[in-house]
């Protein structure tokens, strides 16, 4: 990641999206991977690589499992867009305030500054900015209306949520132990992904903030 990084201008995202992922989705499958590798020129653990990287061992990557912050720094971006302005093309154009159908970077950062976006704005930039050209497009930002991120990444840790997924879960199986075995870790790797969480609180009837109690648990 350090070598992606000092590549493509300190940005993840940004690797993500001109190497490896499909630009619409923002994930990944095998094949992809093991030829972004070859033009990289990483020709060793090629395998071993791609197997840390798909945790939770669906046959696909996506962004966050790639990098986590960069890919929440983008879900809360563009859940405020919709919410606020319904299109990437109507937030383009609140963007893109002197009309010139371009915004330069620190346009940018003013903007995302005054939505509350100012710790992340850097990141942000970086990931619409794939030729490092210092300004972005319309058209650079077009994937968030196709992309579906995880409900996860735009929620908050929420305790109390979290607290009654476990007493539901100790009711049904009696320990903690049994109730990873059977509900959590179904497939006996040792982690729980995010399908295997939301599956056992579906089982067990708990319904409310899902991705709250995941984030609190952080599994």
């Amino acid at each position: 990641k350090q070598s992606l990084k000092k590549r493509f201008g300190g940005s993840l995202v940004r690797a993500w999206r001109r190497m490896f992922a499909n630009r619409e989705t923002l994930s990944m499958q095998k094949p992809q991977f093991i030829k972004a590798c070859a033009e990289l020129g990483w020709r060793k653990d090629v395998r071993a690589m791609w197997y840390l990287l798909d945790k939770d061992n669906n046959g696909s990557v996506t962004l966050e499992e790639f990098d986590y912050d960069g890919a929440q720094a983008l879900a809360r971006f563009a859940k405020f867009l919709f919410q606020n302005y319904k299109s990437v093309e109507m937030s383009f154009r609140m963007l893109d305030v002197d009309g010139n159908l371009y915004v330069p970077r620190e346009e940018f950062l003013a903007a995302a500054g005054r939505m509350g976006f100012e710790h992340t704005a850097g990141i942000l930039f970086s990931a619409f900015d794939l030729g490092q050209a210092g300004k972005i497009f319309e058209e650079d930002m077009k994937f968030l209306d196709r992309w579906k991120p995880r409900a996860f990444l735009t929620a908050d840790p929420n305790e109390a949520a979290a607290n009654q997924v476990k007493a539901r879960l100790l009711k049904k199986h009696g320990t903690y132990l049994r109730a990873w075995k059977i509900s959590l870790d179904r497939d006996g790797d040792n982690r729980c992904t995010w399908d295997e969480f939301r599956d056992a609180c579906r089982e067990v009837g708990y319904t409310e903030d899902v991705p709250g109690a995941w984030c609190a648990l952080d599994i």
